[in-house]
């Protein structure tokens, strides 16, 4: 399994990519400022993309990008569902030995309270 040190990307240029992935899938694709959500500064964020290896851009003009996702782009948002998906187990874990904790301490307490009751009613 490969580390990825991809940096984080800031909600805004986060759906962007996320937008470019959907509607490009694998291959080059003719989008619009249109096509995204936040169409202000699409074509800064895009470039940003393209300068850091998330995308590649081949054309931009007009408001229109020929644009493909990288593989960097999608080993992102698999690395940060993999992060979800382990922050989440970490939470489950967490409890789980919480609950179980409390029942053992709920009865060594009990055992100890019948032990001191045994021994001052005898």
């Amino acid at each position: 399994m490969r580390i990825i040190q991809a940096t984080m990307l800031d909600e805004r240029t986060e759906k962007i990519l996320s937008a470019v992935i959907k509607e490009c899938g694998t291959g080059y694709k003719i989008l619009c400022a249109d096509d995204f959500d936040d169409e202000k500064n699409v074509n800064e964020t895009l470039n940003k993309l393209a300068e850091t290896g998330y995308i590649s851009m081949r054309y931009s003009s007009g408001g229109d990008y020929l644009v493909t996702p990288l593989l960097k782009a999608r080993e992102y948002f698999e690395e940060k569902q993999n992060e979800y998906l382990l922050r989440g187990l970490l939470y489950k874990k967490v409890a789980l030995y919480s609950f179980f904790g409390a029942i053992a301490g709920s009865f060594v307490a009990m055992a100890l309270g019948v032990v001191i009751r045994w021994m001052y009613a005898g």
